[in-house]
């Protein structure tokens, strides 16, 4: 008889399996990919989302900011490479620096440490190749990337 039954084994599953191997429990991932991570987990390209995209204040929102935290202890323990290389959420006109306004009030309220709004000409300085017409960034410095697969 099993103690726990996940369905899915994404990011969020294999996470709890192996935060459940800890304790006396049996436990069961079943997915119903080929592999390991092969949905959304997968699509999402080994970034660590900072939390400014989801809702302010939402359960999705504070557990991507605290989750985020929690790599590189994890990334330690499983002796995978992590870094930490920020992300720029560009603007062109009015409209998108709107939305790097509101972007940047959801990451507040999500406790997203370290970011800023930055002028078009910060982020150019920030990142030479940006284009010349891009406004207004958002930088946010905790966005990091994993290196899942190290010897491909």
């Amino acid at each position: 008889m099993l103690d726990v039954i996940i369905i899915g084994g994404g990011i969020l599953g294999v996470t709890t399996a192996r935060l459940l191997s800890r304790f006396n429990l049996d436990t069961l991932v079943l997915e119903k990919g080929a592999d390991l991570g092969e949905g959304a987990s997968k699509a999402n390209s080994a970034v660590l989302a900072a939390g400014f995209h989801p809702r302010g204040g939402s359960l999705k929102g504070i557990s991507c900011v605290r989750g985020n935290a929690m790599y590189p202890q994890i990334c330690k323990e499983l002796g995978v490479e992590i870094a930490y290389p920020g992300s720029l959420f560009v603007a062109f006109h009015r409209e998108g620096e709107e939305m790097i306004r509101e972007k940047y009030k959801k990451g507040l309220k999500n406790n997203v440490p370290d970011m800023e709004i930055l002028s078009g000409s910060e982020s150019r300085a920030l990142e030479p190749g940006l284009s010349d017409r891009v406004t207004m960034a958002l930088y946010a410095r905790t966005t990091g990337i994993i290196e899942l697969f190290p010897f491909c």
